[in-house]
């Protein structure tokens, strides 16, 4: 089994169950840090596939580095 992330419809990665349930996992734990949405959801009645919609995860990860940033001074 593994987990199945598109964007756009498009297979981006497919990573076994455990790697992708820590990817999953992770990334809603970083939602409260990040203060938005990380944009990776569910497709119901299938919980291994993650439609990812783009801009939004984007977003997340641009919050994510704009975070660790202003934790680690240069």
């Amino acid at each position: 089994m593994s987990h199945y992330f598109s964007i756009g419809g498009t297979g981006v990665r497919n990573p076994s169950n455990g790697p992708g349930t820590l990817f999953t996992r992770l990334a809603e734990a970083l939602v409260p840090l990040a203060g938005r949405p990380s944009g990776i959801g569910v497709t119901p009645g299938d919980p291994d596939d993650h439609p990812i919609d783009g801009a939004t995860f984007a977003e997340f990860v641009g919050a994510l580095v704009a975070e660790y940033e202003r934790a680690m001074p240069m």
